[in-house]
């Protein structure tokens, strides 16, 4: 699932989420190009990830898809569609 939690009211449920699953056998996986301070130190675990270039972080998001089995539909994906 692609989503950018930018009104106070996605963060919050966001919160909710990651909270009453803490402790489960899941993960949930977020990148981001920001800290995301907006969440707590116990929701959240930094890995940085300096000197991928375009194509080197593409290919790591494609292991990324493939070891968790997901497809992306890329004839529907846009950066404009996924804002709205």
């Amino acid at each position: 699932m692609l989503w950018w939690p930018d009104r106070q009211s996605d963060r919050a449920d966001l919160r909710r989420l990651l909270d009453a699953i803490r402790g489960a056998c899941g993960k949930v996986i977020m990148t981001s190009r920001s800290i995301e301070d907006w969440l707590k130190p116990s929701q959240r675990f930094q890995v940085l990830l300096g000197g991928l270039d375009g194509e080197e972080r593409q290919e790591y998001c494609e292991v990324i898809l493939r070891e968790l089995v997901l497809r992306v539909n890329r004839e529907r994906l846009s950066t404009e569609s996924l804002r709205t």
